[in-house]
């Protein structure tokens, strides 16, 4: 849910009570650049991560952490407290998301903000980079171009989120896309047939999905499958909307496929590998490796055969 103040004077307001709330350490990493997450971790650190790693800058008080998780959680409407100790909300700040733990869940307040990434790389950024061979950049643009169903694995802070925005970047702005999400992480598009919508208290993903066929997109992206709405979008996909592109939290294309079919599950149906094997085209991995962020895995889902489970094509390197 993000905050929405029309009102100048107020949102001035609501930004000086969230800087305070944070405090000078936090909101010094949050507006550095290169800047990837900001943690209060329950021992007290403050800890910042970039590209050189994890570094401790400062300390934060449990008392200074538990009046910023509910603090943010007010702005947002809502309610922070031992019976509710966990907010997940946008920050208008840095337009990062903030992630909030209270005790009795956590041993101390706990503090996670991801901050994305400044602008979308390109496919060429990548290569030049070394987190994708010239290759497996060539791959991924066909695979856009003819409309191929992506799905992007990764683990937490493996650049999943930033490879879909760049996917999504390489779509003809010409085409309208509807992107579905829980909190703005996607790098925006600046095309006007983009059309982003978020989830509300009463309007979660799967219905979100079920929505979004009635405003015309040409293709459906949604920012990371979590729950049942994976079958919804599977449907949608396969029904006239392909060339999608959604992330998993998975560490290989194998994994990936069984936790996509177990989200599927969870809209209350039996498991559907051959609906997965039909529809899914494409799956790029993404991970953190002690080289940097590297594209481990492209594999091709070829068919899918009752015995064995899903066939996939050979790797691209």
């Amino acid at each position: 849910m993000s905050l929405h103040i029309i009102n100048p004077t107020v949102r001035e307001r609501v930004e000086a009570q969230l800087r305070l709330a944070l405090g000078p350490q936090m909101l010094a990493a949050l507006e550095a650049p290169g800047t990837i997450e900001v943690m209060r971790d329950p021992d007290g650190a403050v800890v910042v991560e970039n590209r050189e790693g994890r570094h401790v800058v400062g300390a934060m008080s449990d008392l200074q952490a538990e009046t910023a998780i509910i603090t943010i959680a007010a702005l947002h409407s809502r309610i922070a407290n031992a019976l509710s100790p966990v907010v997940e909300a946008e920050l208008p700040i840095a337009n990062a998301r903030f992630t909030g733990v209270l005790v009795p869940m956590a041993a101390a307040p706990t503090i996670s903000i991801r901050v994305p990434a400044a602008s979308s790389y390109t496919l060429d950024d990548y290569v030049r980079q070394g987190v994708m061979s010239a290759r497996q950049a060539r791959r991924l643009a066909r695979a856009i171009e003819t409309r191929q169903n992506i799905l992007v694995p990764g683990a937490t802070g493996s650049g999943k989120t930033t490879l879909a925005s760049t996917l999504i970047s390489a779509i003809d702005p010409a085409e309208r896309i509807v992107v579905l999400e829980e909190l703005s992480e996607l790098v925006r598009r600046t095309s006007r047939h983009t059309v982003y919508l978020r989830t509300t208290p009463g309007h979660d993903l799967t219905r979100l999905v079920r929505t979004t066929m009635r405003l015309k997109p040409d293709r459906i992206v949604v920012g990371e499958v979590r729950g049942g709405e994976a079958l919804a979008l599977l449907k949608a996909w396969l029904t006239g909307h392909p060339g999608g592109v959604t992330t998993i939290h998975a560490s290989d294309a194998t994994t990936a496929l069984l936790r996509l079919d177990n989200l599927v599950q969870e809209a209350g149906g039996p498991s559907q590998p051959r609906l997965i094997s039909e529809t899914i085209d494409l799956i790029v991995t993404i991970a953190m490796t002690p080289a940097g962020r590297r594209v481990t895995e492209l594999a091709t889902i070829t068919g899918y055969d009752s015995r064995t489970g899903h066939t996939t094509g050979p790797a691209e390197d």
